[in-house]
């Protein structure tokens, strides 16, 4: 009996060493999420195994190229295939996954070039991750129940390891969520204002409809071209059709809009956040080709997503977000490398900031690090929207649109703006620096004359990395905002309402060039920083001295009255004058 058991502890031990231990985001229990109990062994599941790319350097390279306005490459943009020949490993490696993967069990396995996606049963994954256990759990603030590794520790067989870089999604156990949605109270008293916090002006309790808009942003434009843009959403939440119908005729809004879904979600009760999505981005980006995502998975399943459309959409806004520590530098680098892709083919990300200030999700108290940014915002490779609010006494209307008329609406038709900053909700607009990614060249200028400025007050150094990549880029506004919603009107706001009003603005400018038989925008960045230092009144800029980012907390970011700079980036834009600048600047695009 010694004998065998010396055998099957070599074995073992033999088996254990030819196998690669794997540790991603172990599951922190805490309100947030239930243990529903182990997954059905014979329930199937849908996995993504990512492969190790190749060629990186030369595919960032080509990123920055394709999408710097002084290089000789600007807007020449690579087709899909000539991506995935560069990035994608040997066909060998891709068939040496996808035949393990049948062998050991899966029903079905195909290789997407860059990544193996299986469909195998809970039995057999767990045994092709070293014989883990995989766990239905629920995120408690989405509502939604997915399978999980809860210790975020797998290993594959080493032949295996040397081909995949990670298992996506099912070791990853960290929130992602949808930004705040911040719903303004109606008629907070002086009083109360004054006793939470003094402030430099109170926010602006009118509320901010299309017109608005086209009014604070010299917005007169309709698309005519295939400009396309779409909205990211990570759930099975959903708008109705019947709302964003309503909302166009009670704004006023000029053109109808209307959405094709790719992927299946829930209308009813239509979703907060997504209402307001659709009915930003629309009444911007007016008469544009519309798009509604709905993604399983994270961000990287949708940048995936995109890449194995035919035809993604030219603009594309997600208004979610994760803490950029929990998720991990892993994670991020695999997405930004998708990013990267995207833009060199000429497609435009961008992302919300986050509602939580420059400290992040876990506010004043209780923080590890203190500033703890999101991701995708803090991408260097997409264009991260911070937001901003009215404040004083807009000039109103009850005249502009119908529902402008009723009880109990105040239309605001133009004003002054400051960054979002009311504490007395909990809501101010992210903005700081990266904890991974370093500097952007694009962005040095601006973010040095931020941090040599050295009348704006700023944290202390050890809260934040100078060097690393400063978000957000632009702004706009993100208070008040009237959406229509399950049959009625109601008041939001957040970062999640001004990155789908960029989101449309980016499809605007992409009408001007298509117009004139011109590649779209892409990875926008470059070109932004560059016209706002030679565009003169192509931004506004946002705030003073006296405002910032703190959200009530002891440290944020106070605002730079004279460029850039982690409140509200460049500023919030002049429409018109961006697309009169682009059009006098037409040579610059091939």
């Amino acid at each position: 009996m010694s004998r065998i058991f010396v055998l099957l502890a070599f074995f073992a031990v033999f088996a254990l060493a030819n196998r690669v231990r794997y540790q991603e985001v172990a599951l922190e229990l805490d309100e947030t999420w239930e243990i529903v109990g182990r997954a059905p062994a014979d329930q199937e599941l849908k996995v993504r195994f990512a492969l190790h790319q190749h060629n990186l350097d030369v595919l960032e390279r080509t990123f920055m190229s394709v999408s710097d306005p002084t290089h000789p490459d600007f807007h020449k943009y690579w087709t899909k295939e000539q991506i995935m020949e560069l990035v994608s490993p040997p066909l060998a490696d891709q068939k040496l996954v996808v035949a393990w993967a049948l062998e050991s069990g899966c029903s079905s396995a195909e290789s997407f070039g860059d990544f193996v996606e299986v469909l195998c049963p809970v039995s057999s994954l767990e045994s092709m991750l070293g014989d883990v256990e995989i766990t239905m759990v629920n995120d408690v603030r989405l509502n939604q129940t997915t399978p999980k590794i809860i210790t975020g520790e797998y290993s594959l067989p080493r032949a295996i390891s040397r081909v995949v870089e990670f298992v996506q999604n099912l070791a990853m156990n960290v929130h992602k969520r949808k930004l705040n949605s911040f719903r303004v109270p109606s008629r907070v008293s002086d009083t109360i204002r004054e006793t939470a916090r003094p402030r430099y002006q109170q926010p602006s309790e009118d509320q901010v409809i299309p017109a608005t808009l086209y009014n604070l942003y010299n917005i007169d434009h309709t698309i005519s071209t295939a400009s396309s843009q779409s909205v990211a959403e990570f759930s099975n939440f959903g708008y109705l059709d019947s709302d964003l119908e309503a909302y166009d005729t009670g704004c006023a809004v000029p053109t109808p809009n209307k959405i094709s879904a790719v992927g299946s979600f829930s209308p009813s009760p239509p979703n907060v956040e997504c209402t307001l999505d659709v009915q930003m981005i629309t009444s911007v980006g007016l008469n544009g080709t519309n798009f509604y995502y709905t993604v399983d998975g994270w961000v990287l399943d949708f940048a995936q997503e995109l890449l194995q459309s035919n035809n993604p959409p030219m603009v594309n806004s997600i208004s979610w977000s994760s803490d950029e520590r929990t998720e991990g530098y892993s994670y991020n680098s695999r997405t930004d490398t998708e990013w990267q892709k995207l833009g060199t083919m000429g497609v435009s990300v961008l992302a919300a900031s986050g509602d939580d200030g420059a400290v992040g999700t876990s506010r004043c108290s209780g923080n590890h690090w203190y500033f703890n940014p999101g991701y995708p915002a803090t991408s260097p490779y997409i264009t991260s929207v911070g937001a901003t609010m009215l404040v004083g006494k807009p000039t109103t209307s009850s005249t502009e649109a119908p529902v402008c008329s009723e009880v109990g609406h105040t239309c605001a038709m133009d004003g002054t703006e400051e960054p979002a900053d009311e504490n007395l909700g909990g809501y101010a607009t992210g903005g700081g620096f990266s904890v991974y990614e370093t500097r952007p060249s694009y962005q040095n200028t601006a973010v040095n004359q931020y941090l040599n400025d050295n009348s704006i007050p700023k944290p202390p150094a050890s809260y934040f990395n100078s060097s690393n990549r400063g978000f957000p880029d632009v702004a706009a506004n993100g208070y008040n905002i009237l959406i229509y919603r399950g049959g009625r009107w109601e008041t939001v706001g957040g970062t999640s309402a001004a990155t789908p009003i960029w989101g449309g603005v980016f499809a605007l400018i992409n009408d001007v060039l298509l117009s004139n038989q011109k590649q779209p925008l892409g990875f926008a960045n470059p070109f932004l920083y560059s016209m706002f230092a030679n565009g003169a009144g192509t931004f506004t800029n946002i705030g003073d001295l006296t405002t910032n980012n703190d959200d009530g907390c002891q440290y944020g970011y106070t605002s730079n009255p004279n460029g850039w700079d982690p409140v509200c980036g460049l500023g919030t834009p002049n429409v018109g004058k961006i697309l009169a600048y682009v059009q006098s600047n037409l040579s610059m695009f091939p």
